[in-house]
């Protein structure tokens, strides 16, 4: 599948890591995260800074995939990719937006997931594909860092089945 891919920080670095296991081409890289670009220079990949740097490259591809990604994609840009984009999301079922996992400790909640979601012109509005839930105990008496290191394992199993689920839907 040919892919344009967005990401920040270590859930980024994983989903591309991710992608490129799964043998996927990436035909363009956006993100400011240093260690990403740095990467992706590395590697041969076409980084820009921007989702919106990339745009000629989304006509040609399949799907945009974003692992926090720090940039809101339009309803005309989701439509360039043949199968639209995804989005991967900790705790999506009840955390939507910004700093998910800084809210489920707020709450104390210890039920936390990874999810992935059809992207939308509503941010993080669109149908889950795949969504894996582990309990965390103690919630409360981890740091934010502490939890995303226990969800970071979940990120490349709801990605691949979610492009999996995509690639059905594609045919």
């Amino acid at each position: 599948m040919q892919v344009v891919f967005t990401g920040e920080k270590q859930a980024g670095f994983i989903g591309l890591l991710t992608l490129l296991s799964q043998r996927h081409e990436i035909l363009g890289v956006a993100t400011r995260d240093p260690y990403i670009r740095e990467f992706s220079g590395e590697t041969g990949l076409r980084c820009s800074a921007s989702i919106h740097e990339a745009l000629d490259t989304l006509p040609a591809c399949d799907l945009l995939v974003s692992v926090h990604g720090r940039e809101m994609v339009t309803g005309e840009e989701l439509q360039r990719p043949r199968l639209g984009g995804i989005n991967v999301h900790p705790c999506l079922y009840r955390y939507k937006g910004a700093r998910p996992v800084a809210r489920l400790i707020a709450d104390g909640e210890t039920r936390a997931s990874v999810g992935c979601h059809v992207m939308t012109a509503v941010l993080d509005a669109g149908p889950v594909l795949s969504e894996v839930f582990i309990e965390i105990p103690d919630v409360s008496k981890r740091s934010e860092a502490e939890v995303y290191n226990i969800l970071y394992p979940l990120y490349p199993r709801v990605l691949i089945e979610s492009i999996r689920i995509m690639q059905q839907k594609g045919r």
